[in-house]
């Protein structure tokens, strides 16, 4: 077994410089199509800062059909989360930093890889940040060497961030 672990210096992933949030979602679900079997997608956090006057709460809260309180740093259910992440993609305010003040962060269990035809059991996970700085954090594991060459070539190919070689490791079993 091995796992693709960055340092703890880089634990909030892969920069994925001035993305847009549609590029970001759209090279999100290719590398899922590509790459990943069976996943299952966790609940997302929305993280309002600087929102004083709570504007920014409200606006969210209408596009959840849920009250502001109840906005911020909760768990949304996948429904939520999708109306939030169609609201930062279509309005670029949320995402330039003089306007932006939101944090997205979707998460996703995968339980199976799709590695060159066939499913691979793993325990893995990738958590997508959308907002002013997006980025992508990796927690992978895998069993074989091959699979992991096969994830990053995708990781490569669809030019959403590279895995660094020198962060794959054997787990080590005592």
């Amino acid at each position: 077994m091995y796992r693709y672990m960055p340092p703890k210096s880089s634990t909030w992933g892969h920069g994925l410089r001035n993305m847009s949030p549609a590029k970001q979602k759209q090279l999100g679900d290719e590398f899922f199509a590509q790459a990943v079997a069976e996943f299952e997608k966790m609940p997302s956090i929305l993280t309002i800062m600087n929102d004083r006057e709570g504007k920014v709460a409200q606006h969210f809260a209408q596009v959840c059909e849920t009250s502001a309180e109840n906005i911020n740093w909760c768990a949304l259910p996948a429904r939520q989360s999708d109306l939030c992440l169609q609201e930062v993609i279509t309005n670029s305010r949320w995402t330039s930093r003089q306007g932006g003040s939101i944090f997205l962060t979707q998460s996703f269990k995968i339980t199976k890889w799709h590695i060159q035809g066939q499913e691979m059991a793993t325990a893995s996970s990738i958590i997508l940040y959308y907002g002013v700085k997006p980025h992508i954090a990796t927690f992978l594991l895998f069993e074989t060497v091959e699979a992991f060459d096969w994830v990053a070539s995708v990781f490569k190919r669809l030019e959403l961030c590279t895995l660094k070689q020198k962060h794959f490791k054997p787990i080590k079993r005592g």
